[in-house]
């Protein structure tokens, strides 16, 4: 893998940081120094700043956070950013952390943050699928059967270059204007587009559930560390999705 992915993986530090301690030659692998994009295998003796990298020593931690309404899912140094809200409600989490997938702003609900990227590259995987989502949904207007249909069966999403089918979900209508989504797919404020599409606009979006995690007994702006057996939920999700996954021939045999 890429030195900054490991680099990453291991919670030592964002991919983007491992580039410029590379770039600023802070970085030395096997008594050389590194390159960036350089490949490695994690065997190799790493130095920062001439110090062993020591990975065992990171200590893993698992964050389930109620994201309040208007609260951008960011670390940046923007308004209403998350690092900023976490500090309100008393979580100061060290330098490197990742919010595993986004809420916009004016969404709400269940967020997972953790220092293990690994972990959190398995939840949100790189194709169509990442770990189950689901979604309580208030509309501006009551909520027709057909439309249902239409949601569950998949919608085609304008976009700037071409036209975008969501995969088929499962969508129920719990009460005239409100409807809960399950989905696996993970596209930029995807139930908002999809509800445009069929005449309705989105009042209030939010999260109640992520890979088996619920928001249950958190309120706005709540957090609370996961327990083991949140922990390992999460650790047999990522194993049986990669069970699951296509075998190419080289990986069969």
């Amino acid at each position: 893998m890429r030195i900054n992915q490991f680099f990453s993986r291991q919670g030592v530090c964002s991919k983007r940081q491992a580039d410029r301690w590379i770039a600023n030659g802070r970085v030395v692998v096997d008594g050389k120094l590194a390159k960036v994009g350089m490949q490695i295998s994690g065997t190799e003796k790493i130095l920062i700043d001439n110090k062993p990298l020591a990975t065992a020593n990171i200590k893993p931690w698992f964050v389930l956070y109620y994201k309040p309404r208007g609260v951008v899912t960011s670390k940046a140094d923007v308004a209403e950013n998350l690092s900023d809200a976490l500090l309100a409600v008393g979580l100061k989490l060290p330098l490197h952390w990742f919010p595993v997938g986004r809420l916009d702003k004016d969404s709400e609900g269940l967020l997972l943050l953790t220092n293990q990227g690994a972990l959190a590259e398995g939840l949100l995987k790189t194709g169509k699928q990442s770990a189950p989502k689901r979604y309580l949904v208030t509309v501006d207007k009551t909520v027709e059967l057909s439309q249902v249909e239409q949601l569950a069966a998949g919608v085609e999403l304008p976009s700037r270059v071409q036209l975008q089918k969501t995969l088929p979900c499962k969508v129920s209508r719990l009460a005239e204007n409100l409807m809960q989504f399950d989905l696996q797919q993970g596209l930029h404020r995807q139930i908002r587009r999809m509800c445009a599409v069929v005449g309705l606009r989105v009042e209030r979006l939010l999260r109640i559930e992520f890979a088996g995690l619920t928001v249950n007994g958190l309120k706005a702006g709540q957090w609370r560390y996961l327990d083991l057996n949140e922990i390992q939920l999460l650790q047999k999700l990522i194993a049986k999705e990669r069970c699951d996954e296509p075998k190419t021939p080289s990986d069969a045999s």
